[in-house]
């Protein structure tokens, strides 16, 4: 697997022999980058399920000014900060831990992409708060599993299937005055 575009483009990305480890397919992450890429110049992004740390990688080769991966595997967090280290992405920090343990942090970006079994509707209710205002929250999940919303404080600005996959773009919705 490779880094599709920014600084490290075209760089290998070890993927963990771990169980769960789903990486995003390179047309799904140049899709997803080129719609964010107007927001990505020194923003805050949070990988919220590392992985192989391919998403917080490709924010990162983009222009995030900060990163933070977190993954609740050792063995996948450990591939991760290897990868990190070999390619000199200093910008990014990677957390073992388990997504639902993060609170009172804000991110302009949250890449999400939780295992396809689970429900969307719990993930969003854990993720929603650590949107800034002005974010947007990156849902990556199975076709299908995730209606228009709104959902938790978030609303549906984008959708699109690709295949078996479905990437939806969430805002806060802003408080009635």
């Amino acid at each position: 697997m490779r880094i599709t575009g920014g600084t490290l483009k075209n760089r290998p990305v070890r993927v963990p022999d771990c169980k769960g480890v789903r990486p995003t397919p390179a047309r799904v992450r140049e899709a997803l980058f080129h719609r964010l890429l107007p927001h990505l110049h020194g923003a805050r992004v949070l990988d919220a399920f590392g992985g192989s740390g391919v998403l917080a990688l490709e924010a990162w080769s983009r222009g995030a000014s900060t990163v933070v991966c977190v993954e609740r595997d050792k063995k996948a967090a450990r591939q991760i900060i290897q990868t990190v280290q070999s390619l000199g992405a200093d910008g990014i920090q990677v957390r073992v831990r388990d997504s639902r343990r993060l609170k009172d942090e804000r991110f302009d970006i949250v890449l999400a992409d939780p295992p396809y079994a689970d429900p969307p509707g719990p993930w969003l209710r854990v993720l929603a708060p650590l949107v800034a205002p002005d974010g947007v929250l990156v849902f990556e999940h199975r076709a299908g599993t995730l209606p228009r919303g709104p959902h938790d404080g978030l609303r549906v600005t984008w959708q699109r299937r690709y295949g078996d996959t479905e990437l939806t773009f969430l805002a806060p919705v802003p408080p009635t005055p």
